[in-house]
């Protein structure tokens, strides 16, 4: 995401822009303004992207960890994408990951998005996802945890556009002294 703020700031600053008065949790902002770094995935208008785009964000390491992460996404006026972003760990120490992701779709765009958890005990996973949705597009969101500490998921879709439509999906397995919050908005 830094490297696409500085070679592609002509595309990347109007969605900047676009959200800056929006209102968002302060996990959020605190992600957006100290974030170490994050994705960044563009689908230009009318492209069909077949494939499917994973993002794997990992944890393998003893040390006590506290990353801020900010993601985005672009998909151009009718254009669609398929993408898995995951989180998971290998070996961690007491771990805070706090992400901010915003999905923007121009009209008759269309997007199907998963979101895969699987962390250990020790860790405490804040994603806070905004989808900006224009008219007539489509979202599909599939929000899976399979394991995690304490886990905190925030959904936000802003229909602006006539004809949108989201669809919320979720699967949640978890036990023993697992805590699982899923926050769920549609404006």
């Amino acid at each position: 995401f830094r490297h696409a703020i500085m070679a592609y700031p002509q595309l990347i600053q109007p969605y900047i822009q676009r959200c800056k008065n929006q209102t968002h949790s302060s996990m959020f902002d605190l992600a957006s303004a100290i974030y170490q770094d994050g994705f960044f995935v563009y689908i230009p208008d009318n492209i069909d992207f077949k494939q499917v785009i994973q993002m794997v964000n990992v944890v393998n390491t003893q040390n006590n960890l506290f990353i801020n992460m900010k993601n985005m996404v672009i998909v151009g006026k009718n254009a669609s994408l398929k993408l898995i972003h995951c989180d998971d760990t290998i070996e961690s120490g007491n771990t805070l990951i706090n992400t901010a992701t915003e999905i923007f779709l121009e009209d008759g765009a269309r997007v199907d998005y998963y979101k895969l958890e699987n962390k250990d005990a020790k860790s405490i996973l804040i994603n806070d996802s905004t989808i900006y949705q224009g008219a007539d597009t489509h979202v599909n969101t599939y929000t899976n945890v399979f394991n995690g500490g304490i886990i905190h998921n925030s959904l936000n879709s802003h229909l602006l556009g006539q004809g949108g439509n989201i669809n919320l999906n979720g699967l949640y397995l978890v036990d023993k002294k697992q805590e699982v919050t899923n926050c769920l908005s549609v404006n």
